[in-house]
């Protein structure tokens, strides 16, 4: 599966953005839960621009 990002507003109005599966090439589908955006950059996308910084030059805010 592969992790889209998404956004949303609470009952508050409080915007979240989160990442959640969506399936790609199949209908079935996904027992995984959303996932924070903010904790799967600083998993993923941090330590690739740390790496590569000419390769990821920005972030989706």
């Amino acid at each position: 599966m592969m992790m889209t990002g998404m956004a949303g507003t609470s009952k508050t109005g409080r915007w979240h953005h989160y990442y959640r599966c969506s399936p790609v090439k199949t209908e079935k589908p996904c027992d995984k839960k959303r996932v924070k955006k903010e904790w799967i950059e600083r998993l993923v996308v941090e330590p690739k621009a740390r790496k590569h910084p000419r390769t990821v030059s920005t972030k989706a805010t």
